[in-house]
């Protein structure tokens, strides 16, 4: 059973490890996460990236 919290393995990380954060955090499949993420960031790239860079910010604060 994979456990829920935030902190992940650096490998579990694709790029800043926002979506693997996310999916651990609510016990979500990590390949459908990324799948409707990547989807997402398809349909609306400029909001989609800045969504996920400043997630990506947001969870990098809230580690230290």
């Amino acid at each position: 059973m994979r456990s829920s919290s935030v902190n992940s393995s650096k490998s579990d990380h694709i790029i800043c490890g926002v979506v693997a954060r996310i999916s651990d955090k609510f016990g979500w499949s990590r390949f459908w996460t990324r799948i409707i993420s990547a989807i997402l960031i398809i349909m609306n790239p400029v909001f989609g990236l800045l969504t996920y860079f400043v997630l990506a910010w947001l969870l990098s604060k809230y580690d230290e």
